[in-house]
């Protein structure tokens, strides 16, 4: 085991510990270059005010577990919780001026994950969880989410500040996310579950395909183009400016609250169970 107090270094800053890795209420700082901290047979864990920073790369790597209470990495930011889960605790934030990604076996529990480049979250065995105590969970460019369970709830949704998104749910487990502005999602995809999906501007959809329901909402317009497809058991869609969708729906609900057309291509029977424009034709 190591238990670590605060240190600065210049160049590179390596800890390995066979068992664990305890930071409490200490810093740990590379000022020049990376920082790698790594437990062959357990867990990594900061707890207090403990925090970690580099001008570089940083990368964390344990093999049952990691619990953040604050990283800063001046380049990219990798976490790997092995056959663990990722334990952000409350007002912890992790940040890379590059890339981030966090990957494991267990659950991962969200606060906030900041990246210039793009995010990567990725829970194995598990779900990923979202902290309902900050205004948004994850802020990049491009965003990358996988779990065998639930991403988001329906009592805390994943809060997004992005603008592309990639998700997979390979079991049984839903989807559930706020973007505040607007979003393409590129490719999302749900084994045995619902997908609730929320934006702020327009959603852009190329590909979503949920074995089980969809619910959109667009502060925007809802839209597939000419080549994108949504493909739910049932759609309820929201939107203001407009819904322009390629579908292949059983039943669905569509709503336009503001100046916009409804626009349904459905690839086989449908089920219309409402359609409501406030100014604008339905076809």
């Amino acid at each position: 085991d190591l238990t670590r107090g605060s240190a600065t270094a210049q160049g590179k800053v390596s800890l390995s510990a066979g068992n664990a890795v305890n930071q409490t209420d200490h810093n740990l700082t590379a000022t020049t270059g990376t920082l790698t901290i790594s437990v062959l047979n357990g867990a990594i864990t900061q707890s207090g005010s403990s925090s970690a920073r580099s001008a570089g790369d940083m990368a964390l790597d344990a093999s049952n577990g990691v619990t953040l209470t604050g990283l800063d990495s001046g380049a990219d930011l990798t976490v790997n919780s092995g056959q663990g889960g990722i334990d952000m605790a409350a007002g912890s934030v992790a940040s890379a001026a590059g890339d981030l990604s966090m990957a494991g076996d267990g659950d991962i529990n969200l606060t906030e994950v900041q990246a210039d480049g793009d995010v990567s979250l990725t829970s194995n065995n598990g779900g990923i969880n979202a902290s309902d105590a900050v205004t948004e969970n994850v802020t990049g460019q491009n965003l990358f989410l996988s779990a065998a369970k639930s991403i988001g709830s329906a009592l805390s949704g994943v809060k997004t500040r992005v603008a592309t998104l990639y998700a997979s749910v390979t079991g049984s487990g839903d989807l559930y996310l706020q973007e505040t502005d607007a979003l393409t999602v590129k490719d999302a995809q749900l084994a045995d579950g619902d997908a609730h999906i929320s934006t702020g501007d327009d959603l852009n959809i190329e590909r979503l395909a949920v074995n089980g329901n969809a619910v959109l909402d667009s502060a925007g317009v809802i839209t597939t183009g000419d080549a994108g497809l949504v493909s739910a058991g049932d759609l309820n869609a929201v939107a203001v400016n407009g819904i322009d969708l390629n579908a292949e729906l059983n039943s669905a609900t569509l709503a336009v609250t503001g100046s916009g057309e409804i626009n349904l291509l459905n690839q086989g029977d449908l089920r219309l169970d409402g359609a409501h424009t406030a100014d604008g034709d339905i076809d």
